[in-house]
């Protein structure tokens, strides 16, 4: 298997090698989130809102810790990555909050005709993100899969999956064995795991030209889709600016 050298940005400086996934270790995780899902999914609504609710609690006392990391790993200063923490547990309690009031409906359709709509688990939920708000897009792609059942894979930009495969540690102290992992790699691996049979939704944001590639690999299976793609925004600095 491949590995992935990890830099510090701020100086260059040798964080780690990690390895990366294949076909084969993703045909592995695909599997093992397909099969924990048939414990996650059968808990009641409340049983998950409350595990989510632990790895929220469980990671904010590792704050100090993570933003540090996050930080050496990704660039941006610990401010910034304490706020970017905090957006990565809020989808965690956020969507615990609505993982009871997502139900079916029993319907009256005419005198004599009911209707009953039954909501379910959509299947294995695959999450592709960039570099730059890596894990707060971790939680609002992961947050809510959880919540409603789903088995989760994670595949972060390279230059970020330190911290995500640190997240998701704390984070699977909490769930069932293999219901949540992270897959590292580049755009080969991502092309992997989109398009595995196993993944039935997939949940991207990224570059335009990424988006099409993703929207063309997951469309030919029909797997239910969502992207959000890059936008225009100059950044001009001026000569004279500090």
């Amino acid at each position: 298997m491949a590995e992935l050298e990890i830099v510090s940005p701020h100086d260059g400086a040798h964080l780690a090698h990690i390895p990366t996934d294949d076909a084969s270790s993703i045909d592995r995780k695909v599997g093992a989130a397909a099969a924990a899902m048939s414990e996650w999914s059968a808990r009641s609504p409340m049983a998950r809102a409350e595990v989510l609710l632990a790895i929220a609690e469980a990671t904010r006392r590792e704050f100090p810790r993570l933003a540090r990391e996050l930080s050496l790993e990704q660039g941006k200063t610990v401010k910034e990555a304490l706020l970017e923490l905090d957006r990565y547990v809020g989808p965690y309690v956020q969507y615990a909050g609505l993982a009871t009031a997502v139900a079916g409906r029993h319907v009256r359709l005419s005198p004599g005709v009911e209707g009953i709509v039954e909501r379910r688990p959509v299947g294995v939920v695959a999450g592709v993100v960039p570099w730059n708000f890596s894990e707060s897009l971790f939680g609002s792609k992961g947050g809510p899969a959880l919540a409603e059942g789903c088995g989760f894979l994670i595949k972060p930009a390279e230059s970020t999956s330190l911290i995500t495969l640190e997240l998701a540690r704390l984070a699977n102290e909490h769930l069932p064995e293999g219901l949540l992992d992270v897959v590292i790699g580049d755009s080969e691996v991502a092309a992997h795991l989109v398009g595995h049979p196993g993944v039935t939704r997939v949940a991207f944001t990224g570059s335009t030209a990424v988006g099409k590639s993703i929207a063309i690999n997951a469309g030919s299976s029909f797997k239910r889709l969502s992207l959000k793609l890059g936008g225009c925004d100059p950044f001009v600095v001026c000569e004279d600016a500090d």
